[in-house]
């Protein structure tokens, strides 16, 4: 059988590198190689030690001194095979253990950086589920540091990563209330190609957060109630973290000031804190504002998704003010009829 050393050779196109023994061995990773450069352009396996702009450097197996580099250009297909530390990492983001994924997607990254120019790279992988995790636990700050240092190159992500990157940019902005940057933002991303409801929604959301911050309520409302609806269940932290801040904008409109000063709304309230299924009594039901209305409808939205998450206290004019809609007289007329005996059967 040829070596791949010979295999290189006839092909005319890889330059032999000589190897000092003593030296620390680089990393190899086994990928599939498809080049005019190797085995006649038939698929084969090897070792991939880097790629630096069109060179690949490859050798045949895990021993090997002879180190080959091959055109990058001529590959029909490079695919460095997933690692397991890099699998592991990509199953704590699955599991939405970000924190945990974010440390062992930095140290993969580092590791395999002698790879990053290679499209679809495990160090290329690694940095982008690095910046998602960031996206995914809304830390705005380090989104902005992720998103600003981002090495994979543009010719290396697809036309979706690429929008998710820009998205990434404008959430950033967000840690620096720069809110004319975030609009200027949002306004040109309508021009994107083929955005996703998840991309959609996170622009709802920059625009809904910089609303909030500029105290402008009911513009905040709108666009994170259009975000919530776009992330339909898709990421349950920012789809719970999106009803809280509706709730925050509730809590400062008048009405809902006023109505939560009321003394006998007041006492209920702290009886609330005692006792988690206080409601308020049906006169005061009928007396609630609008505001107020719509802001319990949204805690028992959030209630309903998102049982596992305990609200703050600060919501409880919320709490205490929803109650299930009567259903219908038919349906309540026909739960609350006896039940009919049974016809014994003909014989």
């Amino acid at each position: 059988m040829k070596t791949i050393s010979a295999i290189l050779a006839l092909a005319g196109v890889a330059t032999l590198l000589p190897v000092n023994a003593q030296s620390a061995a680089p990393l190899r990773m086994k990928a599939k190689v498809c080049s005019s450069a190797v085995a006649g352009g038939r698929p084969v396996d090897l070792l991939i030690l880097s790629v630096h702009g069109n060179t690949v450097q490859v050798a045949q197996n895990a021993t090997s001194q002879e180190i080959h580099s091959v055109p990058l250009n001529s590959c029909k297909v490079l695919y460095i095979y997933e690692t397991p530390d890099l699998v592991e990492a990509l199953s704590l983001v699955d599991d939405r253990k970000y924190q945990d994924a974010r440390a062992k997607l930095s140290a993969v990254a580092k590791k395999y950086a002698a790879t990053l120019d290679a499209p679809d790279s495990p160090s290329a992988r690694a940095y982008i589920a690095e910046l998602e995790c960031a996206v995914c636990m809304m830390d705005w700050k380090e989104v902005r540091t992720l998103a600003n240092s981002f090495p994979v190159k543009k010719k290396n992500l697809t036309p979706k990563l690429q929008n998710d990157l820009e998205i990434a940019k404008m959430l950033g902005l967000i840690a620096e209330k720069k809110f004319d940057e975030i609009k200027t933002m949002a306004a040109s991303m309508k021009a994107l190609p083929k955005l996703t409801p998840i991309q959609q929604a996170r622009i709802k959301y920059a625009l809904g957060a910089c609303a909030m911050m500029s105290g402008e309520w009911n513009g905040a409302l709108d666009n994170l109630a259009e975000c919530f609806v776009l992330l339909h269940g898709s990421n349950p932290d920012m789809g719970s973290a999106v009803l809280q801040r509706m709730l925050d904008c509730y809590l400062q409109m008048k009405d809902v000031t006023e109505f939560s000063k009321d003394p006998v709304v007041s006492a209920v309230i702290d009886t609330y804190k005692v006792k988690a299924d206080t409601l308020l009594a049906d006169n005061y039901m009928a007396k609630r504002p609008l505001n107020v209305r719509e802001g319990a409808a949204v805690f028992a939205l959030h209630k309903s998704y998102y049982p596992a998450v305990t609200l703050p206290e600060k919501y409880a004019v919320f709490a205490i003010s929803y109650k299930a809609p009567e259903p219908p007289k038919e349906e309540k007329a026909a739960a609350e009829a006896p039940a009919q005996p049974q016809s014994a059967p003909a014989k």
